[in-house]
């Protein structure tokens, strides 16, 4: 999350083309969205986000940093950062983690990773790995009384 000096998002919009651009540029394979926050921050809010498969990703940061200011080359890469610097006023850094029994999502959504959005439950075995009946299948189908304390 990044919050910008008043009146200073055309000077941001600027470098932030010049940093997406050369994104592409470099074929990064790391996904990057900028979104305005347009209500519930205050000032000029801009949220960057980047979904990550592990976070291997965030150790890769460095190099891909490297490969865009090399593409930018040295004087973009100055201008941006000097940019940056001044039109900033705060930002913060979150992770972030989904959880999709947490999570309710369309079925055209799930259908792109129906492993992850829709895991298939873990066989009912006992602590020694031996397949056990589900509850309920014992004495005819009914459940057996919990044991007395």
């Amino acid at each position: 999350m990044c919050g910008l000096h008043p009146a200073r998002d055309a000077e941001f919009a600027d470098a932030i083309k010049l940093v997406t651009g050369n994104y592409e540029k470099i074929n990064s394979d790391q996904p990057l969205v900028v979104y305005q926050v347009v209500s519930g921050a205050s000032g000029p809010t801009y949220l960057f986000l980047s979904p990550m498969v592990s976070l291997k990703t965030i150790d890769e940061a460095p190099a891909r940093g490297r490969a865009i200011r090399e593409s930018m080359g040295e004087e973009n890469a100055a201008t941006m950062l000097k940019t940056s610097a001044a039109v900033t006023a705060a930002s913060e850094s979150f992770l972030f983690t989904l959880n999709p029994r947490m999570s309710y999502v369309s079925k055209e959504f799930a259908a792109g990773d129906l492993e992850f959005w829709i895991p298939k439950p873990p066989p009912n075995r006992n602590s020694a790995g031996i397949d056990r009946a589900p509850r309920g299948s014992a004495a005819g189908g009914r459940t057996p009384p919990a044991p007395k304390p």
